[in-house]
């Protein structure tokens, strides 16, 4: 892990984008069948929505792309929860002054998710895993990675002064996030797009508290505790500082 890097990938990085297609593929097509291969016969996974998002990818030292994950941002296309989940409480109805994105397609390379050393950080903070099934603890070695990306994806959301994040995500996925501080909140019902999966939402603020939460009750063997010692934004960009030293 310690030779990771995690960037933003622009959309004139073709080598770049076009590992994170063949990556998503694999994922998604070859490994757990979601899409049918022949609408991707060149064995990347792309959408309309790739070209409203930003990219972010962790690499390693090869110059392999290993983890990637996408923040769709609001512009001529609807929100992909918006429009698969159109009777999903609507925080918007109720919130002023909000700018919405989606996180999105958020993945990790089949090598790395069966690595068994990477469990290791868990079994040593088991009482932040306490109370959730093997499956997802024995996941839970790929942290270092989701939580990479998501700092990228919540420096740009600061960036772009995105308020919420919105996701469609599997439950065992919710569960990882909720055990390391990145608390989302049920909108809706499980629905099926790629793989069974439910609604979310989160404001940016929250997840500042309850990382900082997080870290005060229980301590990290990945994060350093001091940097999310007070919830504030230049917090994050310390934490990216310490992930390279990790």
């Amino acid at each position: 892990m310690k030779d990771l890097i995690y960037k933003k990938v622009y959309k004139d990085e073709p080598r770049l984008m076009d590992q994170i297609y063949r990556l998503r593929y694999e994922v998604y097509v070859s490994e757990f069948g979601y899409v049918d291969s022949k609408h991707y016969p060149d064995g990347l996974e792309y959408d309309r929505y790739d070209q409203q998002a930003q990219h972010f990818a962790a690499i390693d030292p090869d110059g392999d792309v290993v983890g990637a994950v996408r923040l769709i941002l609001p512009g001529e296309l609807a929100l992909p929860l918006e429009e698969q989940c159109p009777s999903a409480y609507n925080p918007k109805q109720v919130c002023a002054h909000v700018r919405f994105a989606e996180m999105s397609r958020l993945i990790i390379s089949k090598k790395l998710r069966n690595r068994g050393p990477f469990i290791r950080p868990c079994q040593e903070n088991r009482k932040a895993c306490e109370g959730n099934n093997s499956d997802v603890v024995c996941r839970c070695f790929a942290k270092c990675i989701i939580i990479g990306l998501c700092s990228y994806v919540f420096e740009e959301s600061q960036r772009l002064n995105i308020t919420h994040w919105y996701a469609l995500m599997e439950k065992k996925l919710y569960l990882l996030l909720a055990l390391y501080g990145f608390k989302f909140n049920s909108i809706g019902p499980e629905i099926n797009y790629y793989g069974s999966v439910f609604p979310y939402v989160v404001s940016l603020l929250e997840i500042e508290r309850s990382i900082h939460n997080f870290i005060s009750r229980y301590g990290c063997p990945i994060l350093e505790p001091h940097v999310f010692a007070k919830p504030q934004r230049a917090g994050w960009f310390s934490f990216r500082q310490s992930l390279s030293r990790a």
